[in-house]
């Protein structure tokens, strides 16, 4: 009876660990789409700023399947607003689908540990133990990149393109306006990557410490 419930309580846990991790891989599809749209979002807003003429001839071309629609009657400073909008709504949902699936794997690794020790060994732990060892450094440059470097980068070039916004042209409610949103921007990958780093830091100070004694 007892063996029953082991193995009953084994095979529930392995099919919850496979359906989290196939929630987790889903989120990170996602995320990964939306981290190409905000490359594209940010070069738009680069064409926006510095080529807007280009912009108003693009926009002719433009037309929809129901009617016909010439969007270049719109002002380029509201169409850059229209982007600085999207892009903000994409980094925002990004970084709620990034913390999403940082939390799921800390959740998987304890379901790992559970599964590992009713099973009295501990191999069943490929997304945790087993994947931090010998972790090579070109992912750790690489989530370096992707959580650090991208983000300053990003705050940087926000504030290029609003000192571009507000030198040729007369301050406007819009611009205003992309200033709010640009600093919402910056605001969010701040709270959301600064304790990142923080914690990277610590840990890496704790490590050369440990090595010291």
């Amino acid at each position: 009876m007892m063996l029953w419930l082991m193995t009953k309580k084994l095979e529930v846990l392995h099919d919850h660990y496979k359906e989290t991790f196939t929630y987790i891989r889903d989120r990170e599809r996602q995320r990964d789409k939306q981290f190409l749209i905000i490359i594209a979002l940010i070069g738009l807003l680069f064409l926006e700023t510095q080529y807007p003429s280009n912009i108003h001839s693009f926009l002719k071309t433009i037309k929809t399947h129901a009617t016909e629609f010439d969007f270049s009657i719109l002002p380029v400073p509201i169409i850059t607003s229209v982007t600085w909008t999207v892009l903000f709504l994409y980094i925002l949902r990004n970084c709620q689908i990034s913390i999403t699936i940082e939390r799921q794997y800390e959740y998987l690794h304890k379901v790992e540990c559970i599964v590992g020790e009713l099973l009295g060994n501990s191999i069943y732990n490929r997304e945790g133990r087993s994947y931090l060892i010998n972790y090579p450094i070109f992912s750790e440059v690489v989530w370096i990149f992707y959580t650090q470097v991208f983000p300053i980068l990003v705050i940087l070039f926000e504030v290029e393109l609003l000192w571009k916004e507000l030198s040729d042209k007369v301050v406007g409610y819009h611009y205003v306006y992309d200033g709010i949103m640009a600093g919402s921007i910056a605001l969010i990958l701040i709270l959301y990557r600064g304790p990142q780093l923080i914690d990277f830091i610590k840990k890496k100070m704790d490590s050369l410490t440990k090595h010291c004694t």
